[in-house]
């Protein structure tokens, strides 16, 4: 029995592996503006520039800076805490991902619960999709939501002021 839970373990932490050698964690193109991902190796961002053609990026990890990884790109960082969002943090979030030339890649260490509930409320407040649209798609498992650790998120966004927010934002982008 322990054999077998071992093989399995290795499988999974080998199939972990591999899969972080296949390129950038969770690059996603959400639309021309904006692309999601997970934390990019200085490597990574080089690839996302030439490939993707993109130079802006919005971090959303806590203790963490891009600026020795992506030194040539345009740097935004907003600190975010899974297990406290709030809407002044996808206020701002959102603030720069409608502002600016280019397109810009978001992203926290996942890809999956600080930038899901971002791209989340970017779906509904600036593309205008509905609440369970967006709900379907920041829950589904190829993002890699991490409802156990952060229930938080999906309650969050169930009760986000969409209309408050999309005016908010509006005034200050004016």
């Amino acid at each position: 029995m322990i054999l077998v839970r071992s093989r399995a373990f290795l499988a999974a932490v080998l199939a972990l592996a591999l899969a972080a050698c296949s390129g950038v964690n969770q690059l996603h193109r959400v639309d021309d503006r904006v692309w999601r991902s997970g934390q990019p190796t200085a490597e990574e961002f080089d690839q996302i520039e030439q490939e993707k053609r993109i130079q802006r990026v919005l971090n959303l990890r806590f203790f963490h800076s891009d600026d020795r990884l992506a030194p040539d790109w345009e740097r935004h960082h907003v600190r975010m805490n899974a297990g406290t969002v709030g809407d002044d943090e996808i206020f701002e979030a959102l603030r720069v991902l409608t502002t600016g030339d280019g397109p810009t890649l978001v992203h926290c260490l996942h890809g999956s619960d600080r930038t899901g509930v971002v791209v989340a409320a970017y779906r509904m407040v600036v593309q205008g999709w509905s609440r369970d649209r967006a709900m379907e798609e920041f829950t589904d498992p190829e993002y890699g939501y991490h409802e156990f650790w952060y229930p938080n998120l999906e309650k969050y966004l169930q009760e986000f002021d969409i209309e408050g927010v999309r005016e908010r934002l509006r005034d200050a982008n004016a």
